[in-house]
């Protein structure tokens, strides 16, 4: 029988879990060495591992009766037998059950950070942690729901994910307290694998690629726009950025001096955000860096993008047979992978990233 993880579009939990695979297989093809640099030398050597490791359990928890149920009330289908005595809860909260023998070996504090990122993928329901008859919910469902439904992930096998023969329910004390910044290197640990899943997960069920290519040689392509502005190869003091890209810089200069070219070319091919205030001014910069870079492949990020990418491609009459289909879907297309944060290089406002220095829930991001 099928195990759903999705009704729209509708997606069984295998396809969902392997999805998520290819996308983890995109992001360490193109920013490995940049993502590695930032953990800690304690977990270098296995932190990839542990992505996968969170990547192929953090949904095993949709077995839960009533979360196929609800899926399959969306789908029309027949609705399975509920045990006796069991509600619906998170399954988030569920799929740490699934882990006990696979982190048996590891070390305590990175046991935590694994049963922590899996339980808080959906950023909510602590409330039922911390309240003993609520967790109670928990455990009666893992006993006699999940247990009861582990021969329906047979197939989650030939991802190399091994099902336990019994679940173990006893794991709320590894939820809390809460990993934060007074864990130090755990918390760093947690912060990067939480994101990264974040990213997987919503990349995958939107069906977009986790990371779009770098553009590469920016320099070249600023270099040649600032020339077609009749500006001289000797009067591009920009040159300077390439030699300080190692560096975090704040440059101050008037309006017009070439802030922007400089920029662009101290990014290099590395993935950047540019921020502005307001959302005029971020589509004007978008459009600008579109042609400095002569690529479509940048993304736009502020509460009104849809709107604006909708109007300008309508406005350009882009499409074929004479219709505007084509542009319209490509329109939404960057529009969604603007969302998603796949773009090497994202013009937006400042509050769609900033908020994450406050916590806000997802902030790993």
């Amino acid at each position: 029988m099928v195990v759903y993880a999705k009704s729209k579009p509708i997606e069984d939990l295998k396809t969902h879990t392997q999805n998520l695979l290819t996308e983890l297989d995109n992001l360490r093809s193109k920013y490995k060495s940049e993502i590695e640099e930032k953990i800690p030398e304690r977990f270098k050597n296995n932190f990839w591992d542990l992505l996968e490791l969170v990547v192929k359990y953090h949904d095993l928890g949709k077995i839960h009766t009533c979360f196929q149920n609800a899926i399959r009330k969306e789908l029309k289908e027949q609705l399975l037998a509920v045990p006796k005595d069991i509600e619906e809860v998170p399954h988030n909260l569920l799929s740490p059950a699934f882990i006990k023998d696979v982190v048996r070996d590891m070390e305590e504090d990175v046991k935590r950070v694994i049963y922590q990122v899996i339980a808080y993928h959906h950023d909510k329901e602590r409330e039922i942690i911390i309240i003993k008859r609520d967790w109670n919910k928990i455990v009666t469902v893992i006993k006699n729901d999940l247990q009861n439904n582990l021969n329906k992930l047979k197939d989650m096998e030939s991802l190399n994910i091994k099902i336990p023969e019994k679940l173990t329910p006893g794991y709320s004390k590894m939820l809390e307290p809460r990993i934060s910044r007074e864990d130090g290197e755990i918390y760093i640990l947690y912060l990067i694998l939480k994101g990264l899943l974040h990213r997987l997960d919503h990349s995958a069920s939107a069906h977009l690629p986790v990371e779009e290519n770098r553009i590469k040689n920016t320099e070249d392509f600023v270099f040649s726009y600032l020339k077609n502005k009749n500006i001289s190869e000797n009067e591009i003091w920009q040159k300077e950025a390439i030699h300080l890209r190692d560096k975090n810089l704040v440059l101050v200069a008037s309006t017009g001096i070439g802030k922007t070219e400089f920029a662009l070319t101290w990014l290099g091919d590395n993935k950047g955000f540019y921020t502005l205030p307001v959302r005029t001014s971020v589509n004007a910069m978008y459009e600008r860096i579109k042609k400095t870079l002569a690529t479509e492949n940048i993304g736009l990020l502020h509460s009104d993008s849809y709107f604006y990418s909708l109007e300008m491609n309508d406005n350009k009459k882009i499409g074929f047979d004479n219709s505007n289909k084509e542009g319209f879907l490509q329109s939404i297309h960057i529009a969604e992978l603007s969302r998603q944060l796949s773009m090497p290089l994202t013009v937006s406002t400042a509050d769609q990233l900033f908020t994450a220095a406050l916590k806000y829930k997802g902030y790993e991001k």
